[in-house]
C-alpha cells in the first residue's frame, strides 16, 4: 500500500500502527466504543505501509476526502454511524438515511439497554429513555450483543440520536 494524500479521495486511512480491533476504529474515528457503533461497511485490516505494519480503517467501496480521524463527532459522522431499515427486511444504512432503529456500542447479555440509550442521547445522569423511544434488550448482531433504540409508533428517522439530548427527535 502506497502512501497518499488525504485531502484526495482515498478508500483506506491509517489509523495507527498498534492495536486494529473494532475498539480502536471506533476510537479512532472519535467514538466511545462503549456507546458507538459504525456500519458494517467500515472496515479495519493490517497493512503495509512502507516497512511498517499498521492498521488501517476505510468504508467499503466508498473513498472519501479529508480525514477519517474523528468523524464521528462531525457531521460527516453521519455516514458511519450504524443505522437500520427493518420494515422490509433489514438493511444497514447511514444515520443520515431515513431509518428506523440505530445500532449501539457492545452491550451485555441481560443488560437494561436504558441506561446505555440515556447515555448516547447526552441525558447525564439519567437512566430513563424518552417515551417517544423504544429501546430494546440486548440482540445479537452479527455476532455482537448490542443495544438497539428506535423512535416509537412507526416513525422513521433521519438523523443520529447521539447527543439529542432534549431535543425533538429528527423524524423523516
Amino acid at each position: 500500500m502506497e502512501p497518499g494524500n488525504c485531502h484526495d479521495g482515498h478508500p483506506w486511512e491509517v489509523a495507527s500502527n498498534g492495536k486494529c480491533d473494532a475498539d480502536a476504529v471506533v476510537t479512532y474515528l472519535g467514538g466511545d466504543p462503549q456507546l458507538d457503533a459504525v456500519k458494517p461497511s467500515v472496515e479495519a485490516h493490517v497493512a503495509t505501509v512502507g516497512d511498517q505494519k499498521v492498521c488501517v480503517v476505510g468504508q467499503r467501496g466508498q473513498p472519501f476526502v479529508g480525514t477519517l480521524r474523528q468523524v464521528l463527532s462531525s457531521e460527516k459522522g453521519q455516514q458511519f454511524r450504524w443505522c437500520r431499515v427493518t420494515t422490509t427486511g433489514v438493511k444497514d444504512v447511514d444515520c443520515a438515511s431515513p431509518h428506523d432503529e440505530e445500532v449501539l456500542g457492545n452491550a451485555v447479555q441481560g443488560q437494561d439497554c436504558t441506561a446505555m440509550i440515556a447515555r448516547y442521547l447526552g441525558l447525564s445522569g439519567s437512566t430513563d429513555v424518552p417515551t417517544d423511544l423504544n429501546a430494546s434488550p440486548p440482540v445479537m448482531i452479527n455476532g455482537v450483543s448490542r443495544c438497539v433504540v428506535s423512535a416509537t409508533a412507526s416513525q422513521r428517522l433521519n438523523r443520529t440520536l447521539r447527543g439529542l439530548e432534549n431535543r425533538a427527535l429528527p423524524i423523516a
